[in-house]
């Protein structure tokens, strides 16, 4: 499924986001410990990981998608 969905957000980014913004909360259990996404919140969650990974690379950083969502859920900016 993961393919199927990089390929829609390549398509229509927005309305991925958004079919993704209204799925239930998800746990998922990662290296650096528990993170909990809400659905409510899941659409900033986004911004803020996609703004971080931005920021990284602007600093010669190539981060994965996964690390800058683990990164802004544990607070970094």
């Amino acid at each position: 499924m993961r393919e199927r969905y990089i390929a829609m957000h390549m398509a229509d980014a927005k309305g991925t986001e958004e079919l993704i913004g209204a799925m239930p909360a998800v746990t998922a259990e990662l290296p650096s410990g528990e993170i909990a996404l809400q659905a409510a919140d899941s659409g900033d969650l986004v911004a803020r990981a996609r703004a971080y990974q931005a920021k990284q690379k602007a600093a010669g950083i190539d981060l994965g998608w996964t690390a800058a969502v683990t990164a802004v859920s544990e607070g970094k900016q």
